[in-house]
């Protein structure tokens, strides 16, 4: 809270409250005085609390006057406060409650009954600034399959217009998941994100919870085919089996199947070792 007391006057008028208006003359032993106590007229100080407004953090000190009010009682005199052409600065930038805030000079008494009256402690209200608000931009990873959630990311709070130029403010991506486990695209990854950086205690995040989406691409697995032999029967027609549970891509405790759909011999004809083409398709949880 920021005082100043009234100035102007002589520390006697003051301490008595008001000024006697007359001419002493000494005479002999006699003080002599001319004028009397009609010459005299009371001036009494009148003590003001000037208002600050509170404002959200912008890496400057200015503050806003809001206000000026007399808290002196008046009776019937008719005086304002005015702080016209006055500019008030908060005692730091940074973030905080309670800020002391100082003018660049007093404030004025105005009004018709203001000559009765002289500027007594001038107290100036603390204000607070509050965090400025910065909105983060999440970019998710795409990934192959591993059968979970997990994702990881970046985010940036660079592209903020209320991010003050040449402040230290980063953007962490504390953890991230998509939406399912399942291969996919344009899948929905929803991260949880928290301000870094020498100045971020100056900024607070609109949302700490972001969403973008990626990938996750499935992993190509190598089936085994166990053709059958058969009997000729003038046809390439063949069967078989396949099976994919001996690929070390498989991740433990999936369910994947594997199944011939069509299969044909290279000929015809009858032989041993006969190539065998397959179609196969993967099933399963």
């Amino acid at each position: 809270m920021h005082r100043r007391t009234g100035r102007g006057l002589s520390r006697a008028a003051r301490s008595r409250g008001r000024v006697v208006m007359g001419l002493l003359l000494a005479v002999g032993q006699s003080l002599v005085i001319i004028g009397g106590p009609a010459a005299r007229a009371d001036v009494l100080p009148a003590d003001v609390t000037v208002q600050i407004s509170d404002k959200i953090y912008d890496g400057g000190s200015t503050a806003t006057i809001s206000g000026c009010t007399i808290t002196t009682s008046l009776g019937s005199d008719s005086v304002t406060c005015s702080t016209a052409g006055l500019t008030a600065s908060f005692a730091s930038p940074d973030v905080g409650t309670g800020i002391s805030v100082s003018l660049s000079d007093d404030p004025t008494l105005t009004g018709p009954d203001a000559a009765n009256w002289y500027l007594g402690t001038v107290t100036v209200d603390p204000a607070d600034i509050t965090e400025a608000e910065l909105t983060a931009v999440l970019s998710a990873d795409n990934k192959d399959y591993d059968a979970t959630t997990d994702a990881t990311g970046t985010c940036s709070v660079a592209a903020d217009p209320d991010l003050v130029s040449g402040e230290v403010v980063g953007c962490q991506v504390d953890s991230a998941a998509f939406d399912s486990a399942a291969a996919g695209t344009g899948k929905t990854v929803t991260a949880t994100v928290s301000l870094t950086g020498a100045d971020a205690g100056n900024y607070e995040l609109a949302s700490t919870s972001e969403t973008d989406t990626a990938d996750i691409t499935a992993i190509t697995l190598m089936a085994a085919l166990t053709a059958d032999d058969k009997v000729y029967d003038g046809t390439t027609t063949a069967t078989g089996a396949c099976d994919v549970s001996g690929d070390p891509d498989l991740i433990v405790g999936d369910t994947v199947t594997c199944t011939v759909t069509s299969a044909t011999f290279d000929s015809a004809t009858a032989g041993t070792g006969k190539t065998v083409t397959a179609t196969v398709t993967l099933g399963g949880a």
